[in-house]
């Protein structure tokens, strides 16, 4: 919970045009907070997270207690999913990660394959690719490339498909900028559009 917390003021904080991973390097500085719930990323997937939430708020409601802040949570990680949509450029879109968090290969839950889902329902040309998982790197010309899990692989999209690409969204903060061609425009989570 303490993960999909920290998404709120870090999308407020880009918003602002301020670079959020510095301000919340600073926070997770505290020792009572720590670093490792504040760095900007996608959406929080895998089996057990979302399950034991809807749980949790289906007992608070059986004992009649009101659980705002777990839908809260709940609907803020739906938000952070649906992100991409206003930031994609053309029809064709890679969505890079079918796994819920990088160097673990397993689908279920997985933000990522939810995305790709969602992109297809709503008339996108999308594909899904992840390394631990596709003996095959993807066909696809993406328009749009969205990261959604820090492989190391992902460093370098200029391997796996970024010829055309108009727009990377790197919410996994780990595409090197520099692999990039000129013409390509880059978003990371907690920064916003990064410039040349």
């Amino acid at each position: 919970m303490e993960r999909m917390l920290e998404e709120s003021p870090e999308q407020f904080i880009e918003r602002l045009g301020v670079d959020a991973q510095k301000v919340m390097r600073v926070v997770g500085s505290d020792w009572r907070i720590g670093r490792k719930f504040t760095i900007p990323g996608y959406a929080v997937g895998g089996s057990c997270f979302p399950r034991d939430l809807k749980s949790l708020i289906e007992t608070f409601g059986e004992a009649g207690a009101v659980p705002r802040i777990l839908r809260a949570v709940d609907e803020s990680n739906l938000e952070r999913l649906l992100d991409p949509l206003d930031k994609i450029e053309g029809k064709n879109v890679l969505v890079l990660g079918k796994s819920y968090k990088a160097a673990v290969p397993e689908t279920k839950g997985s933000p990522g394959l939810t995305l790709t889902e969602v992109l297809r329902d709503k008339g996108y040309n999308a594909e899904a690719y992840d390394p631990k998982l596709d003996t095959v790197l993807p066909k696809l010309n993406p328009d749009t490339v969205i990261v959604t899990v820090a492989e190391p692989e992902f460093r370098n999209l200029a391997v796996i498909a970024t010829k055309g690409a108009r727009v990377v969204l790197d919410y996994a903060n780990v595409v090197d900028r520099t692999t990039l061609t000129s013409e390509t425009r880059l978003w990371q989570a907690g920064k916003g559009w990064i410039n040349r």
